[in-house]
Order: C-alpha cells, then sequence, then structure tokens
C-alpha cells in the first residue's frame, strides 16, 4: 500500500473512533426515559449496525488497498523488470542491428566481387570462342551470326549457353570433317593400294620383257659376233686377194717395161 492510501485508510478509522464517543443525554422522565432509552438502544443498535457495516466496508477497504498497494508494487516491479529487460532487448537489437550492417556490407562486397568475377568470365568465355571459332574459320564461318541465344536464358547463363551451344557446333563440325578427312584418306589409300598393284603387274609384265629382250639381245650379240668374224675373215681373204693381184699387175707392168 502507498502513503496516500495509508493516511486515507488512518483518516476513515479516525472517524469511526471519533463516533465511538459517548453522547451527553438529559436526565428525562420516566416514561421519556424508557422512550429514550429504546430510542438511544435502537440507535445505539443502528449506530452499531452501521459502524459495523463501516468497519467492514473499511476494512474491505484496506484490504484492497493492500491487496492494490501489493499489485502495484508487483507491477512496479514487474514494470521495472520489464523495463530493464526492453533495455536489454534494445542492447542486444543494437549489437543484432550492427551485426547485421556488417553482414549486409560484407554480402553487399562478396555480390560484387561475384558480379566482377562473372564479368570477367564473361568476357574471357566470349573472347576465348571467338578465338576458337577464328582457328576453325577454314571449315566454317562460325562468327557472322554471332553467340547463339536462348529465350530461356539471360545474363551470364545466356553466356555460358551461347558459349556451350558454339562449341557443341564446332566439335560438330570438327567431327563432320575429321570423318570426311578419313573417308577421303581412305578412298585415297584405296586408289593407292590399287595402283600399287596395277604398278606391281606392270613393273612384272616390264621385267619378263627385258628378261626376253635380254636373251634377243644375247642372241643378236651372238649372231653380230659371227658376222664380224665372218666379216673379219672375208676381209682378210679379200686383202690376200688383193695383194696377189696387185702382185700379179706389178709382174705385168715389169714385163711389159722389159720388152
Amino acid at each position: 500500500m502507498s502513503a496516500d492510501e495509508d493516511a486515507a485508510a488512518d483518516a476513515v478509522l479516525s472517524d469511526v473512533e471519533e463516533e465511538d464517543d459517548p453522547i451527553p443525554i438529559a436526565i428525562p422522565s420516566p416514561s421519556q426515559e424508557l422512550e429514550q432509552e429504546r430510542a438511544l438502544r435502537q440507535a445505539a443498535e443502528d449506530s452499531k449496525s452501521e459502524l459495523q457495516d463501516k468497519f467492514l466496508r473499511l476494512k474491505s477497504l484496506a484490504h484492497e488497498a493492500i491487496k492494490k498497494r501489493d499489485e502495484c508494487s508487483k507491477q512496479r516491479d514487474q514494470g521495472a523488470k520489464e523495463k530493464e529487460e526492453a533495455l536489454e532487448a534494445n542492447v542486444k537489437i543494437a549489437e543484432e542491428l550492427n551485426q547485421t550492417k556488417k553482414l549486409h556490407d560484407e554480402a553487399v562486397k562478396v555480390r560484387d566481387g561475384l558480379l566482377s568475377e562473372m564479368e570477367n568470365s564473361r568476357h574471357m568465355l566470349v573472347s576465348g570462342i571467338e578465338k576458337i571459332s577464328g582457328k576453325v574459320s577454314s571449315f566454317k564461318n562460325f562468327a557472322a551470326a554471332g553467340l547463339p541465344r536462348s529465350q530461356k536464358y539471360s545474363g551470364f547463363p545466356a553466356v555460358a549457353y551461347g558459349v556451350i551451344k558454339r562449341t557443341n557446333e564446332i566439335v560438330e563440325e570438327l567431327v563432320r570433317q575429321i570423318d570426311a578427312t578419313a573417308k577421303s584418306r581412305n578412298e585415297a589409300r584405296e586408289q593407292i593400294e590399287q595402283r600399287n598393284y596395277a604398278i606391281a603387274i606392270e613393273v612384272s609384265q616390264l621385267e619378263a620383257t627385258i628378261d626376253r629382250l635380254r636373251e634377243e639381245l644375247e642372241k643378236k650379240s651372238s649372231s653380230v659376233e659371227r658376222l664380224e668374224k665372218a666379216v673379219a675373215d672375208n676381209n682378210g681373204k679379200l686383202l690376200e686377194v688383193e695383194r696377189q693381184l696387185l702382185s700379179e699387175k706389178i709382174q705385168m707392168e715389169e714385163k711389159e717395161a722389159a720388152s
């Protein structure tokens, strides 16, 4: 109970105590005395009943005041406790806000770093695939139409899709070129094998012809040797005949000169 409530309760009790003070009574006649006594008794009973009622009300008020005092004290303590808890909660919330702001700043920094890395990666992917496209431009001009696009993607995923799609196109074209080259190589190998077989047949035929010509040459050489020997023999005989004729001619001229 507060000081004001205690003062109010003391004032009520003081009023009750003042009402208990004796009332001066004049001495009347016997009948009047009886009547007055009856009236006084009735008044006393009424006063007692009223006092009891007042006392009960006062007691009830006192209990109510005590109860309210206890409740107020309890509420005050509860309010102080809640205030302290609220202050602690405010401090904690302030710390959490600072931590949240710090985390937010770090997240923004990380996001900016990721965006920068994504932009660098996008540039590397685009420039890399363009260089690769330039190296295979002799097969097909992939760079003319730009990177392939898809309505499903945007931003960095769209670039990644275009690079993957372009890489797939280049690989498919290279596979086709490799298959065509392998087919041409196989056809060329088959033609070379056929040509080698034909050349082998021609060489075999030439070797047979050379052997035949060698045999004929040997035969011709033998005939030439016989002819040369015969010519040499004939030349020797012819020289012998010419010597004989020359000798006879000289003898005849000498005979003619002597005669």
